[in-house]
Order: structure tokens, then sequence, then C-alpha cells
């Protein structure tokens, strides 16, 4: 049964401000925007493109600006105009030949059968959630809609509407753009109603399609596409693109580029949360205490604590963790000056690092914290997770490790 829909905007941690449409406000890869902008001069535009990146990267950003030069009424050389009547609709995200398609399950607003179940149910969600949020991961868009642990999917019912969309003649621009986010999300049982309209689609019909894993999609879909590969943006990309932006200073934007890892999404996230790094060191350096100690109803007691947060802030822990120990490594190599830490927490670090953690140590906390996130990313349970966890850091602490 679909529930009353009132969607309220979930409070976002990124900057609203964004204007996601335009090239020029894309921070780097300007020979890609080029190259994209000059086919589109010279009118040699593929029907089927495949935006390939990171997660966090810009794929997303850059279909939607393509998408607004393709359908812009007086398009600069390199860019669309930004005031015509369609960018206006396309800059809103409301413009009647723009679709998404994105992964989806049934939440607690939107409680539909599986008959029903769409994309287009979560429209009023998804276009604050992209406003919002240009470089969006997976999990993000979870955890915005509350899918909790069940899988999201690109099912049938929204491989139909597809199929019945580019049926449709544009109604006011010149081309029909169907965007895809997350291709590799596509129900397999689906994906052979979208083949025959993918290589042949009618004309003035436009995918776009913005995946990160081209070994999760069927190379029957990525022979009929045109890729683009768009590298993960670079720790100075990172730290400029916070500074320019007023998000942070200069030495926080430094600490979240290389935490971020390319990813420029979380970058922007974490820069919302000024407190969050502090909070968050205060809990792992409490954490591996209680791991030395094997305290082991402390370690019940934060599985709960953990288990009961979203995944995003599961995995940032995880990640937060493996920066640490890599500032260990640092002190262990005596490589103090590349450290990227607040003073505040270099003290607790050198101690943990010169009486703890050896580099060998190091090794296994980094295999074993890059494995956690990886299960996280596929559902694991966190409670099984975070408690098991534990107790392997505390062999590798006591010299009790056997890897496998």
């Amino acid at each position: 049964m679909l529930k009353k829909q009132v969607f309220f905007p979930k409070k976002s941690t990124f900057f609203s401000s964004f204007s996601i449409m335009h090239f020029n406000h894309i921070p780097g890869h300007e020979a890609i925007k080029q190259r994209m902008a000059q086919s589109i001069r010279e009118n040699r535009i593929s029907h089927a493109q495949l935006f390939i990146g990171p997660e966090g990267g810009a794929g997303l950003a850059m279909a939607l600006a393509y998408a607004q030069m393709v359908n812009c009424e007086n398009p600069a050389e390199n860019d669309s105009c930004g005031v015509c009547n369609s960018c206006q609709k396309f800059s809103k995200l409301i413009h009647p030949d723009l679709h998404f398609f994105y992964p989806i399950a049934k939440t607690k607003e939107v409680d539909a059968g599986s008959d029903k179940l769409s994309a287009k149910l979560f429209l009023q969600q998804w276009r604050p959630f992209i406003s919002a949020n240009p470089f969006p991961n997976l999990n993000q868009w979870y955890d915005h809609i509350e899918i909790d642990n069940k899988q999201g999917i690109i099912n049938v019912n929204d491989c139909n509407e597809i199929i019945r969309i580019v049926g449709i003649k544009p109604y006011e621009a010149g081309y029909k753009i169907v965007i895809i986010w997350n291709p590799e999300k596509i129900f397999h049982a689906a994906i052979p109603k979208l083949l025959k309209i993918l290589e042949e689609p009618p004309s003035r019909t436009l995918f776009l399609l913005v995946a990160s894993d081209t070994t999760q999609i069927l190379p029957t879909i990525l022979s009929r596409t045109q890729m683009t590969r768009i590298p993960k943006y670079s720790e100075s990309e990172i730290a400029a693109y916070l500074t320019t932006k007023s998000l942070c200073s200069n030495e926080r934007a430094l600490q979240i580029a290389f935490l971020s890892d390319g990813n420029m999404g979380n970058a922007i996230d974490q820069a919302a949360k000024e407190s969050d790094d502090n909070a968050t060191f205060l809990k792992l350096s409490d954490w591996l205490r209680q791991c030395y100690s094997a305290d082991i109803p402390k370690w019940l007691d934060f599985s709960e604590e953990m288990s009961k947060q979203g995944r995003e802030k599961q995995k940032y822990f995880l990640s937060f963790a493996l920066r640490l120990f890599r500032e260990c490594l640092l002190i262990n190599s005596g490589a103090e000056t590349l450290m990227r830490i607040p003073k505040g927490e270099t003290e607790w670090i050198s101690k943990l690092a010169k009486n703890v953690i050896s580099p060998q140590k190091i090794l296994y906390l980094d295999d074993l914290f890059n494995k956690a996130i990886y299960h996280l990313e596929r559902n694991a349970n966190p409670k099984i997770l975070f408690t098991d966890l534990a107790g392997q850091v505390n062999l590798i602490m006591r010299d009790k490790y056997s890897p496998n």
C-alpha cells in the first residue's frame, strides 16, 4: 500500500547553493568538459553514453551539465547559458523531458507493493538530495530515503517506464533525456527489456548512464554505450574546492582531502561537520583502549551503538581509523613531518605507534579494516562485524594474531 506522500527533505549536511547544471561549476576535469562541449557544438551526440568514475566523483554532475547544454536554447561555446527557459527548468530538475532512474526499495515513506514501486514515487526526495549533493554516493542515497538494510535495485517497473517514456516524443526540448544512475543495480530479469531500446532508441532520445563499476554491468549494455571515464579527484583539487567554497580552513581542507580518497561528496559532507573529526577521534581512541584491554562488555556496548548508525557513519569511523594507522606508520618510519593530524591528537597517536602498533601490525590492521568496509558495503550485520573486529584488533595488539 502506498502511504500518503508528505515528504520533508532531510536536513542535508551539504551546502545547498551548489549549481550542478553547468560545466564551469564542476571542479577539475577541464579536458573532459571541453571534449563533451565540443561534441555538442559539432552535433556528435551519441544516443547512449556511459559516464564511469568512482563514487563521490563528478559522473552525475557531468551528465546533468551535458544534458542541460544539449537542450540549451542559447548555448555558449563550452557551456549552457543558464538563463533560457530550458536551462531554468533543468536547474530545478523539473524539465518535462528530463527523467531519472535510480536504485530504490520499499521504505517507511514509500510503502508500495512490488507491482507499483518505481523511481517516480521518490522524486520528491531525489530532487533535494541531488540539488544539495552533486557528488552522491549510493549509500548516502540509501541513508537519505531510509532504506535500512535492504538492497536497492532498478526494478522491472522502472524498465517498463523507460520504454514507455522513450516511446513519447519530447514535450518541448530538442532531446528527451533519460539518466540512469547506478545501472549496475538494474534487476537482472529486467535487463533484456532495455537492450533493444539502448541499441536503437527513438530519434531525439539521449540515454546517460552514470556508473562506478563496469565489472558489474553486463557486456551487452557496455557494448551499446559510448564510455567516458572520469578519474577521481586529487587531494589538491578537493582541498582547493573546499577552501574556494569557504567550507573550512586550509588546514582542515587538507585533512579532509586526504581522508576522502578522491570522494568529493564525502569531503563536502565532512567539511559541514566541523566537530565530527574530534568526536570520532575520541570515540576511536576509547574503542582502541577497550580492544587492547579486552573489555568485552564495552565491545558489545560499542557494537550496539554503531549498529544504530547509518552505513556512511560506520564507514567513516573505519576510514578514520585507517587514517590514524597511516599516521602511526609515519611515526614508526621517522616521517613525522608528513603527518596530517591536529596537534591535539599527535601525542596520543605517537604513544600508540611507539608502544603498541608496529609496522607489521599496521599492515594487519589495514587489511582488516578495509575488509570491514567492504563487508559493510554489502550489508554485513554491523553488530556482528564490530564485535568481531574488536576481537581481531585485540589479537593484533597482543601479538596473538594469525592472518589467514
